[in-house]
């Protein structure tokens, strides 16, 4: 629990001294001073801190302790009973109004002899000498306490007692039962308008699944509002925090809309008057959002409209496959090289020409390594991007909820044009642009503006062609880990020594896993991580892992283990300018991992199966044999190049095999993602199968393929020499 009870408190402190004793011990977000109607203390008062660490920390520092004189005790604050009826059930209280009608007043019955005679003898004289019993039974109630003296003084002091007795009797012509009190009616009743208010409430909630979430911290974002415990309940589709419009600040309440209305009614239930951050949470049932009323929807919509609606639709609902973070124009993508280069688009596309696509392939390329540089620059986690591009990042969990990407810019974009256009749905933090113009950042100060910003800029039209948004990668802002690293002196070799103690083989594949080697015994993964952290001037460490072995009951050092850096070229810098660095007396050696990683990696990432020979899916079927051997040739020195065929045509995929693994890598790194003919080329890493067996099927395979052409003979003649290696 955050929120705390604090006791014999004196009479004149006020809430901002509490604050700020309570202060001291951590962030404070509600104090409730208890007061009597007219004014007066009450001497105690609940306290709510942020986190539930501090409030342990306050209880332990201030109960028991003296505030002005006075001895205060300190408290969990243990939530009420949640009504008087559940504590009734339990025994804990009695209804003294039950034992009052059992046992402290007998009524007397309607049909008892003697009253009969006692009202037959007492009779005015003018009455009717007849008597007549009556059809239902009488029962009479007796008015007891003050209301039985006011009714004596209004029949008079000269009445008898028998007079006033008889004037207290009331016939009850409803119920052979005894009468029930006004006090059981009036409970009854209320129960009743209690179970219709919640079973109203449930409904609700179900037709809706958004709730009403009130008396929240000043302090509390969105992202908190999406973690626990709102999300223990189900799956939270939209947070929408009301801020003021004019310091931008938290109004205290919040709307939270669920995929499964089951899922909003749990939540109202349990968290109903819990505890959230040191406040007591108020939830109600929210209504649907209105919708805004379009006077245009009787006109007919053209196919374009519609597919644009229906998009729009998708995306809000959370669907992100048409997503491309790394996506370019190619109009700009052509300006571009036309400013590099200082030609006409013309002659870049110029139809006698017998590769255009080729170059245009390679101008993508040279634009999407300028893009990322800038980028780096900016502060950008270009490796974020590159994730999400690729489709390996976290699309529930990693995206922005401030930071737009826009995409499908034209060239002659400009930073005042963006800010001028995203600026009039809410304050702008940055907005980050590249020379290349391809692609853009937006980045909101406040999440509900971005939220409209995304609504209403998705697929409007800019300078002629419609803009691309989607959601940025949460961390793509993220600072770098900057180390000085001059604070020990720490032998390292030079870079001139680097060559002649470390041999680089030109098949060595890198990757961001280093195996560290020549550890001493008595050094463990904290100290080695604390050294590397230190020296890494760029990057950070995910992972240090030292293999141990058990012997005789204990877990020793075998000398060497693992390390794991946030990227390939923090790896590198690692691996080329810390070898023989000096840790506990021994000179670390560092190797890059080949098909090893530590436990922390996946075993199954497809990022360390490295090979010679890639797969390129996805190829246009305009494209050729030619275009391919031209566009990878200027990465690196191809030694085979496969483009298998059906029925006269290609399939739609080739293998390209690489002198060395390296520049395999390198081929895939920069050639990702390019479009070729208009279509994204899609790189992965080809099996290498160099068994006895699969050598002998590529040479008949080989040699069939020279001598026949038809598709029969094949089959034949594979059985032929299948049956041959038989025998």
């Amino acid at each position: 629990m955050s929120r705390i009870i604090v006791k014999g408190l004196s009479k004149y402190i006020t809430e901002d001294g509490l604050r700020g004793v309570f202060s001291t011990k951590g962030e404070i977000t509600d104090v409730k001073l208890m007061r009597l109607c007219d004014g007066r203390s009450r001497q105690f008062a609940f306290i709510g801190f942020r986190k539930e660490e501090e409030a342990q920390e306050a209880i332990t520092y201030f109960n028991h302790t003296y505030i002005d004189t006075l001895r205060i005790s300190v408290e969990v604050a243990n939530p009420p009973p949640s009504s008087f009826d559940s504590l009734e059930k339990e025994g804990k209280v009695k209804s003294s109004n039950a034992n009052y009608a059992q046992g402290a007043i007998k009524k007397p019955e309607g049909d008892d002899p003697r009253l009969q005679e006692l009202l037959e003898d007492n009779r005015k004289f003018w009455s009717n000498d007849m008597f007549i019993p009556c059809k239902k039974k009488v029962s009479p109630v007796i008015a007891i306490g003050n209301k039985a003296k006011k009714a004596k003084k209004n029949l008079g002091d000269d009445a008898s007692d028998m007079e006033y007795f008889k004037s207290k009797i009331k016939k009850n012509l409803d119920s052979d039962d005894e009468t029930d009190t006004s006090e059981d009616v009036a409970g009854d009743t209320m129960l009743e308008v209690e179970a219709d208010c919640k079973k109203s409430n449930s409904d609700d909630i179900l037709n809706t699944g958004r709730i009403f979430v009130l008396n929240l911290p000043y302090t509390t974002t969105e992202e908190e509002l999406l973690m626990k415990p709102f999300s223990n309940f189900g799956e939270i589709s939209e947070v929408h925090l009301v801020l003021d419009q004019e310091t931008k600040r938290s109004k205290g309440m919040a709307y939270i809309l669920y995929r499964i209305p089951e899922s909003a009614a749990r939540a109202m239930e349990q968290l109903d008057n819990q505890t959230f951050q040191g406040r007591l949470l108020r939830i109600l049932p929210a209504k649907h959002r209105e919708k805004q009323v379009n006077y245009t929807c009787n006109i007919p919509k053209t196919f374009k409209q519609k597919r644009e609606e229906q998009r729009k639709a998708s995306e809000a609902g959370g669907n992100t496959k048409a997503w491309n973070s790394l996506f370019m124009r190619p109009d700009t993508i052509l300006e571009n090289i036309a400013r590099m280069y200082c030609v006409k688009k013309s002659e870049l596309l110029d139809r006698e020409s017998e590769d255009p696509a080729v170059r245009l392939a390679l101008g993508e390329t040279k634009v999407i390594a300028e893009t990322k540089e800038a980028f780096a620059k900016a502060g950008v986690n270009v490796t974020s991007l590159e994730e999400f591009a690729s489709g390996k990042g976290d699309e529930k969990k990693n995206r922005s909820n401030h930071i737009l990407l826009v995409k499908n810019l034209p060239f002659a974009s400009t930073e005042k044009e963006l800010a001028q256009m995203f600026g009039k749905y809410g304050s702008l933090d940055k907005i980050i642009l590249p020379p290349t113009k391809t692609m853009a950042l937006v980045v909101f100060l406040e999440p509900a503006e971005a939220r409209a910003a995304m609504k209403n800029m998705a697929y409007k039209c800019f300078k002629y062609v419609p803009l691309f948004l989607e959601w940025a990668p949460g961390d793509i802002l993220e600072p770098k880990a900057l180390v000085d690293s001059n604070k020990k002196k720490i032998h390292v070799v030079t870079r001139s020594n680097f060559d002649k103690i470390v041999g680089i083989d030109s098949d060595i594949t890198e990757s961001n896993v280093l195996y560290v080697k020549n550890l001493s015994f008595e050094t463990t993964e904290e100290s080695l991580k604390k050294q590397l952290t230190e020296l890494v001037k760029h990057g950070k460490i995910l992972s240090v892992k030292i293999i141990k072995h058990v012997k005789k009951g204990k877990c020793l050092s075998t000398g060497y283990g693992f390390v794991e850096f946030d990227s390939i070229e923090t790896a590198t810098s690692v691996y080329r300018d810390l070898q023989e660095t000096v840790l506990d007396g021994y000179a670390l050696k560092f190797r890059f991992c080949e098909n090893k990683q530590s436990d922390t990696v996946g075993k199954g990432s497809d990022k360390y199966k490295t090979s010679k020979k890639l797969l390129v899916k996805n190829v246009a079927f305009e494209a050729t044999s030619k275009d391919l051997r031209q566009l990878f040739s200027q990465f690196a020195q191809i030694t085979r190049l496969g483009y298998p065929k059906r029925n006269s045509r290609h399939a739609g995929f080739a293998f390209i095999e690489f002198e060395t693994k390296q520049e395999a890598l390198n081929a895939r790194k920069s050639l990702s993602g390019i479009h070729l003919h208009g279509r994204p080329l899609v790189l992965e890493w080809a099996k290498d199968d160099n068994s006895m067996k699969a050598i002998r099927v590529r040479s008949a395979a080989k040699y069939i393929d020279q001598e026949y052409d038809n598709p029969r003979k094949l089959r034949r003649c594979s059985t032929v020499v299948s049956k041959k290696n038989e025998v």
